[in-house]
C-alpha cells in the first residue's frame, strides 16, 4: 500500500528521467535578501533526458523571489555553456541584489555538477535518449 502512494507521488511530481543539483556560494554580509548562515542556494530538478530546468528552489526569503527565481529558471536549456551564459544575462538584467554574483557562480556550479553527474552516469543517460 506505501509503495503504491509512494509510485504515484513520485509519478505526479518529476519524471523518472530527472535529478535534483543544489549548490550554495556566500554573499555579502548583512544581507537580510536571502542567505543561510551566509550563503545563498538554489536547486535545480533537471530533467537529464532533454537537459531543460523542470523545477527550482531557493533560499530566497520571500515567495515573491522564490517566485521570480522559478520563472527565470523553469524551462530554460541547460545543455552547454552557452545555455549558462544565457540564463546569467537574464540574472544580470533582471534581478537586482546583492547576491546576483553568487547566482552566477550557483548557475555555474549546477551546471558542472549536472554534467559531471552525466558523465558518470552515462549508460543510464544513454538508455533514456535512445
Amino acid at each position: 500500500m506505501e509503495n503504491d502512494f509512494v509510485e504515484k507521488l513520485k509519478s505526479t511530481l518529476y519524471p523518472e528521467h530527472s535529478i535534483y543539483l543544489i549548490s550554495y556560494a556566500k554573499i555579502q554580509k548583512n544581507v537580510s535578501l536571502a542567505f543561510f548562515k551566509g550563503y545563498i542556494g538554489i536547486g535545480f530538478v533537471l530533467d537529464f533526458k532533454n537537459d531543460i530546468v523542470l523545477d527550482c528552489c531557493s533560499t530566497l526569503i520571500t515567495d515573491e523571489a522564490k517566485d521570480f527565481m522559478k520563472s527565470i529558471f523553469i524551462g530554460r536549456n541547460f545543455h552547454s555553456m552557452k545555455d549558462v551564459d544565457e540564463i546569467n544575462k537574464v540574472l544580470e538584467f533582471s534581478f537586482h541584489g546583492p547576491p546576483q554574483k553568487s547566482l552566477h557562480k550557483i548557475v555555474k556550479s549546477n551546471y558542472n555538477k549536472f554534467n559531471g553527474w552525466k558523465q558518470k552516469n552515462r549508460k543510464l543517460v544513454n538508455n533514456y535518449i535512445i
